[in-house]
This record gives structure tokens, sequence and C-alpha cells, in this order.
């Protein structure tokens, strides 16, 4: 599929759907870690899940029912590699660097603007189309976003007033910066392969990236690993990172870069009802207001394609 053209209506839907399904992959698998961050930090939990989901990729493209044989041309090596090691690895690295510096309700507000980024990047690199429809919705759907993740940021994650540090607020946005990147040129790496092909790459770079990654992680630590930490990571990882990650490079190549991203960025949306059933939390008014702008949002972006 040629970047830049219009995407058929079947795309368009089986994409969402998928990239949907990625969220609440995604959303599911968050909920399920989020006590765990004792036992194991965030950078030793990323390279766990990043390492049991290369062996899923690896049993995927070797399944005798495949209708084709593995596939990986030379010119989608580059722009596939920036798009693991901009997203899941340098991209997620500066977030979580943020996130300790200036608390999460800061850092994730800023670091998930990223879909406003992807579309202004698209625009010149993917010879976007400017609507005024898709602007609006791809902001409301940010909005949204933000309001559904804060309302998710309770007492228990943050107890103290964190103050401002420009680092932290640098590499938050340097981080939306990539995320947006990386969301870019995936699209670019996956118009011609499978997404399976893709994504086992993906993992396998991935997975090498984050080797010096945990092994500072781990000699920083004071505390010694939780094994009970990390069998949930890895379970969690498995289908969180290992489905979710497939399915999102298939939602990229189905609808592209910009419905991607804004598809992409609405886990929130899935781990507030989730948290509500599985954590006994309650919504307020932000997290209803929130839904709604992300829905919205995500209507109007797709009704202007």
């Amino acid at each position: 599929m040629p970047i830049g053209v219009q995407h058929s209506m079947s795309d368009l839907v089986i994409g969402i759907v998928i990239g949907l399904l990625s969220s609440a992959f995604f959303a599911i698998q968050n909920v399920l870690i989020r006590g765990q961050r004792e036992g194991v930090n965030a950078l030793i939990a990323n390279s766990i899940k990043m390492w049991v989901s290369l062996p899923l990729m690896i049993v995927l493209v070797v399944i005798p029912w495949r209708y084709h044989e593995f596939l990986l041309p030379p010119h989608v090596l580059l722009p596939l590699t920036i798009s693991v090691l901009l997203g899941g690895a340098f991209g997620d690295a500066a977030y979580l660097s943020s996130q300790e510096r200036i608390g999460v309700s800061r850092a994730f507000p800023i670091s998930n603007t990223y879909p406003i980024i992807t579309y202004l990047f698209a625009l010149f690199l993917l010879d976007d189309v400017l609507r005024a429809s898709t602007s609006l919705g791809i902001i409301l759907a940010v909005i949204g976003v933000i309001l559904v993740s804060r309302e998710l940021v309770t007492e228990n994650t943050e107890k103290t007033e964190i103050p401002y540090d420009w680092r932290g607020l640098a590499l938050a946005l340097a981080s939306s910066i990539m995320f947006a990147f990386a969301t870019i040129f995936m699209e670019i790496g996956v118009t011609d392969i499978d997404p399976i092909d893709a994504n086992l790459f993906r993992m396998s770079i991935g997975s090498l990236a984050m080797v010096p990654i945990f092994t500072f992680s781990y000699k920083s630590r004071t505390n010694p690993l939780s094994i009970k930490a990390v069998r949930i990571i890895a379970v969690a990882g498995f289908f969180g990172m290992g489905f979710a990650s497939l399915l999102y490079v298939a939602s990229i190549k189905l609808v592209g870069a910009t419905i991607g991203a804004v598809i992409g960025s609405t886990a929130p949306l899935f781990a507030l009802p989730i948290s509500v059933f599985y954590l006994k939390e309650r919504v307020t008014w932000r997290g209803l207001l929130g839904t709604i702008s992300t829905i919205v949002g995500i209507w109007l972006v797709v009704s202007s394609v």
C-alpha cells in the first residue's frame, strides 16, 4: 500500500478494531503489573516484556499454516529498527526518567501529545492532507486520554508533590517526539511486508537494545528482584507486549500513522473500567468527560478520512 494514499473502508474498519484491541491488551497488562513496581522497576519490566514477546513472534513466523514465507526486504530494516528503538527502548526510557523527575500526572500528559506530533510529521513526510476535522479530533482525543490518565493517577501513586524539573519536562517532550517518529517509521517499514515479519524483526532489535538497559537498571538496584513480580510481568507482557505490539503494527499498516497513533494512545480508556472493577477505584467527572472527549475525537479523525 503506497504511503499517503486513501485507505479502503475495509482496511479502515479492520485497522481500527485491531488497534483498539491492541490498546485493550496494553491496558490489561498495565493494570496487572501496576502493583509490581517495588519488586521490579519499570525499565527492568520493559526488558522482561520485550524478551517474552520475542519467542511468540518466532512461533508465529514458523507455524506451518502461514500463506507465505518470511520476507524482510533490505529497504525496510532501517525504518523498522528506528521505530522499535525510538518507541520501545529510548522513548520509553526517556518517559520513565521524566516520570521519576516530575511525576506521572505531569509526564504522561506531555508524552501523550505524540498523536498531534505524529500528525504534523505525517503532513510533511507521508503526504497526509491537512483537515480541520482531523486536527480537532486529534486534539479532543489527546485531551480526553490525558483526563482519563489523570483519573488513573491516584493518591497511592503520587503521595507527595513533586517539584517541576526542566530536565524532566524536556525528557517528557523528547519521549513524545520519539513516539511520533517511531509511528511514522513504522508505517514506512511495514507498508510492503507482513506485520508478523515486521514485528519479529522489531522484537529482535528491541530485545538486543534492552540488554544494556536491563544491565544498568539491575546493577543500580539496592533491593533484589521479586521472583513473583517477574513472573506476573512475564505473563502480562506475553499477552500485553506480545499480542498488543503485533496488533499495533498491523493497525498502522492498515490505517496509517495518524489514525494509528490516535487509536494507539487510548489504552487509558480501557484501563479506567478495568481499574473500577478490578482495583475497585471510583470514577469522577474527569474520567467521564475524558472518555466522551476521546470517543468524539476518534470519531472526528476516522470520519475525516
